[in-house]
């Protein structure tokens, strides 16, 4: 019993305090019912408990441990309370030893290795599993052949304690070959050993590889199962992971709001990876109401913390100025410090930036510098950019070969833009044989992934029978995809076909719709049309003001078809004032730019003096360039022009050759001059 009628703090601690029941409570129990008689100050109690203690009372040692360990009576002080624990626990006492180790653990933890691998060796002497398994993590620390090999001896000696974190250790060398073989199969099973003996990270760890098919085949409702018994108990990366299973419906209902939540959760534990994910939550409206501030504020704290991932991703909200203002140089410095860390978005990122120029001075070796590690890397992005630089010659040596080589390595990986490129080559025989078959089979991967520009080409080659067996129908389908995605060549192609009935009945009020898409989207080529169904009233209510804007509009986009419409529209004074100078001048503009027909009637005006002044020598060089181009009244007129001699040497010979191909071109009122010379040459012949 305790000797008067007060009670040591220490005494009132053990029976009343958080270690009733235990093995202490009942020595002491059993010690006081026989008449142990502690002084009630705490001051006497200590002292008499001192004296037993140096006379070798366990009991004593014990107790006085346990004041300094938990400051119960005494200042707490560890240093002495494990001095008293060795001297019990060194003349036998096994709960003393237990309680050694247990403070020689604790008092590594905040110290420095060398003295932290000292009292972890005190520690494992009196079997205390954390610190041999804290022996294990600094020989693992190191990283030579030799201390991972002395770290799997100690992990090993911490399974055969059974400690399960010491089970879930090799499971973790296992998985990352770190002194062991590396296995994601080993590393399974001595997670699930683990995880049987209740560990929340081994339940963790084992989830993961359920989650992504490592070692076991892959089971996203085990994974989850596992991540939600792990969770349970608190540990903060299984309830993110569960988080990007509820984000994804991959195991369990999608469901954005609990992913969310579970972002939230684990992010307030310090969860590094969760707040990355609670940020993204926030900037893309996952589960909650879209918030840049928030976002930011996320990305900041993991990002501070070293995250990649947060520092990429806050990064690109500086680059993109989305909740903030828009800062380059911030993002360039993010990006970097992501990318140092190996994150591979943030070296394809680096690379846009010195090829852009944005937030640092542009450096085309630089890009391809970053860009090359990020494809090595096997981002497909990156590899289809190195196949860009290399087509354009920018830091690199131009090469089309080493551009279709990337270009291929990118498709291959999943890259609908490379796939786009490199049929793109196949068609032009860049770098690659020319082959309309392997651009149709390219385009055809890359249409099949949602590129609006490769399932338009997979539409004109169906169209033209180019590569592939011709189908009108199926051409339509695919201009049709392209189109509803807002690509307006596609959209004015979809017009085309409904003006013509290629593939799809003729409708010129569906065409008018289609070319009004594109041509809003300032399509010239759709423009012009517009201005064609205007001006002929097909589709449309006719009207030359709107022909007119339309012509005017596409003609300013360069379109040469305008320029010749609106210069027919000058010439015949409909919609807009008659005038041959003005109609000369847009036949001109297009004539230059390749138009036939404007070619021909910038010949005729030449000839009669319209619009210009007089001059037969441009006529027939004007006739010529139309002819040229299988126009069958240029090649008519240059015949007559041979034929008469007029602005060339005649030519009765070169006038026949002419006509004849006027009438190959269709041109049937060009029949009687051929006929015709053909007699007057034969004639003269048989004469001679």
């Amino acid at each position: 019993m305790v000797s008067n009628e007060r009670t040591p703090s220490i005494v009132g601690w053990l029976l009343d305090g958080p270690v009733k029941d235990d093995e202490a409570y009942d020595r002491l129990r059993a010690r006081i019912d026989k008449g142990w008689g502690i002084p009630g100050s705490d001051d006497e109690a200590r002292g008499y408990l001192e004296e037993l203690a140096l006379g070798g009372d366990a009991d004593a040692c014990l107790l006085l441990g346990l004041m300094l360990e938990n400051g119960v009576g005494a200042p707490e002080s560890l240093q002495d309370a494990l001095g008293w624990y060795q001297r019990a626990a060194d003349a036998g006492d096994p709960l003393s030893a237990e309680r050694a180790g247990e403070v020689c653990f604790e008092l590594g933890l905040s110290l420095g290795t060398e003295k932290k691998k000292a009292f972890w060796k005190t520690g494992s002497s009196y079997g205390n599993a954390d610190c041999v398994r804290g022996l294990g993590w600094l020989c693992e620390s190191e990283g030579t052949e030799k201390s991972l090999a002395e770290a799997v001896k100690l992990y090993m000696r911490g399974v055969s304690m059974g400690d399960s974190k010491s089970v879930r250790c090799i499971g973790n060398l296992y998985e990352r070959g770190l002194g062991l073989p590396q296995s994601y199969e080993k590393a399974a099973e001595w997670y699930g050993r683990s995880a049987d003996m209740g560990y929340s990270e081994a339940q963790c760890d084992l989830g993961y590889l359920y989650d992504k098919g490592l070692g076991i085949e892959q089971d996203r409702g085990k994974a989850a199962r596992l991540y939600r018994m792990s969770a349970d108990q608190g540990c903060a990366r299984a309830i993110n992971n569960l988080g990007l299973l509820y984000a994804t419906g991959n195991g369990v209902d999608e469901d954005k709001t609990r992913a969310f939540e579970c972002f939230s959760e684990a992010a307030k534990m310090g969860d590094v990876d969760a707040a990355n994910n609670l940020g993204y939550a926030y900037e893309h409206a996952l589960g909650v109401e879209r918030d840049y501030n928030k976002a930011l504020m996320w990305y900041s704290m993991a990002a501070d913390l070293g995250e990649m991932h947060a520092q990429c991703n806050l990064a690109s909200m500086y680059r993109n100025g989305r909740g903030v203002e828009k800062d380059y140089r911030k993002a360039f410095e993010l990006y970097s410090e992501s990318a140092a860390q190996g994150h591979v978005v943030a070296e394809y990122y680096l690379g846009e930036m010195y090829e852009s120029g944005d937030g640092v001075e542009q450096d085309y070796r630089k890009a391809i510098e970053w860009y090359m590690r990020a494809a090595e890397h096997g981002d497909e992005d990156a590899q289809n950019s190195v196949g860009t630089l290399y087509q354009n010659g920018h830091g690199v040596p131009k090469s089309y070969e080493a551009a279709a080589k990337w270009y291929r390595k990118a498709a291959e990986n999943g890259s609908s833009d490379a796939a786009y490129n490199l049929g793109r080559l196949y068609e032009t025989g860049r770098g690659v044989q020319l082959s309309d078959e392997d651009a149709f089979i390219w385009y055809l991967k890359a249409a099949e992934q949602g590129d609006a520009d490769a399932q338009n080409n997979v539409g004109i080659m169906f169209e033209n029978g180019r590569g592939t067996e011709r189908s009108e129908k199926k051409a339509v389908e695919w201009y049709r995809k392209a189109a509803e995605q807002g690509l307006a060549t596609a959209q004015y192609n979809m017009g085309v076909v409904c003006e013509n009935g290629i593939g799809v009945p003729v409708s010129y009020e569906k065409a008018f719709g289609w070319f009004l898409k594109a041509a809003e989207q300032g399509d010239a080529s759709a423009q012009c049309s517009l201005g064609i169904l205007y001006e002929t009233g097909e589709g449309v209510e006719q009207s030359y003001e709107k022909a007119t804007g339309w012509y005017r509009k596409s003609a300013e986009n360069g379109d040469p078809e305008a320029m010749f419409h609106l210069g027919l529209l000058h010439l015949d004074g409909l919609g807009v004032p008659a005038s041959d100078e003005e109609a000369f001048k847009l036949f001109l503009e297009s004539a230059e730019d390749g138009c036939d027909r404007a070619q021909n009637n910038v010949g005729y005006m030449y000839e009669h003096g319209q619009g210009v002044g007089q001059d037969i020598g441009k006529a027939f060089e004007w006739y010529s360039k139309a002819a040229n181009q299988g126009h069958m009244l240029a090649q008519h007129s240059l015949g007559r022009l041979y034929e008469e001699g007029k602005g060339v040497e005649k030519s009765p010979e070169k006038a026949l050759e002419w006509y004849k191909r006027s009438l190959e071109s269709g041109n049937e009122e060009a029949e009687e001059d051929v006929e015709r010379l053909r007699s007057e040459l034969s004639g003269r012949a048989s004469f001679q």
